[in-house]
């Protein structure tokens, strides 16, 4: 079945048909994939890597609560409970620890790091008899705070 715009924007108005107006800034809106609200709930952040590893990490919140973390960084210092990034802002920390999973480019299937709820960053205890230092780790993570 076809997308059909003027069906789907009825839908989504609770049946009630839109003028032309209301459909065009909507088919706009669809065809540029922007949402303006979705385009302000999310603040990215740089979070500063320790322990001589390099690289990019980011972090940013949704209004939903959700945190995405990603980046490609490069490791230095290895050890288990190494701390390779630090100081996540209370606001953005999880509830609980969680597990990262992170791809390695030397063996995507030894993987793992562990981000803790006073927002620090660390490798877990597989990963650091796998890893050598200059690998590169790439993480995109979602988690909700």
């Amino acid at each position: 079945m076809a997308f059909d715009k003027k069906t789907w924007a009825n839908n989504q108005a609770g049946g009630t048909p839109l003028d032309a107006s209301g459909l065009n800034d909507l088919e706009d809106r669809i065809e540029s994939g922007i949402d303006e609200k979705a385009d302000k709930s999310w603040a990215m952040k740089n979070l500063p890597l320790v322990n001589g590893w390099t690289g990019t990490l980011v972090y940013d919140i949704h209004d939903t609560g959700l945190v995405h973390l990603r980046g490609e960084i490069t490791a230095g210092v290895i050890a288990n409970n190494t701390v390779i990034a630090e100081y996540i802002l209370q606001n953005y920390r999880p509830e609980y620890q969680c597990n990262v999973p992170v791809v390695i480019d030397a063996d995507p299937s030894k993987a793992g790091l562990r981000l803790t709820t006073s927002g620090r960053l660390q490798i877990r205890g597989p990963l650091a008899s796998e890893l050598t230092e200059g690998v590169t780790i790439r993480i995109n993570y979602i988690y909700r705070c």
